[in-house]
C-alpha cells in the first residue's frame, strides 16, 4: 500500500525491481525515468498518471501490467521506444482514462 518513493528510482546500483501486486497507488514517480535496474515490475497496482520517459539505460523487462495509466499515447510512445531497444515488455491488461 502507498506511493512508489521517488529514492527508489535513483539508487545507482539497483537491478531488479519487483513491486508486482502492493497496491501501491499514485503517480510513478520521475526517478524512475532514469532507473537503472534491468527488471522493473510494476503490475498489478492501482498506478495512474504517465509514465516517466526517460534513458532507463540498463532496461530489459519492464510490466506495467493492470495499472490505471491516464496518458495511452504517452504510454505506448514509451513502450514503442523501450521495444525497439530491445525491451521485454509487459502491459496487457493496463487501462487509460484518456488519450492524449
Amino acid at each position: 500500500n502507498g506511493t512508489l518513493p521517488e529514492s527508489l528510482g535513483l539508487l545507482p546500483r539497483i537491478r531488479s525491481v519487483f513491486l508486482t501486486n502492493n497496491n501501491f497507488t499514485g503517480t510513478v514517480p520521475d526517478s524512475f525515468g532514469d532507473i537503472s535496474a534491468s527488471n522493473l515490475g510494476l503490475g498489478g497496482n492501482m498506478l495512474s498518471g504517465t509514465f516517466p520517459l526517460g534513458r532507463m539505460p540498463a532496461m530489459r523487462q519492464l510490466n506495467l501490467e493492470e495499472n490505471i495509466f491516464c496518458s495511452g499515447l504517452t504510454l505506448c510512445y514509451t513502450c514503442l521506444i523501450l521495444y525497439n531497444s530491445g525491451v521485454i515488455l509487459g502491459y496487457s491488461g493496463a487501462t487509460y482514462n484518456a488519450i492524449d
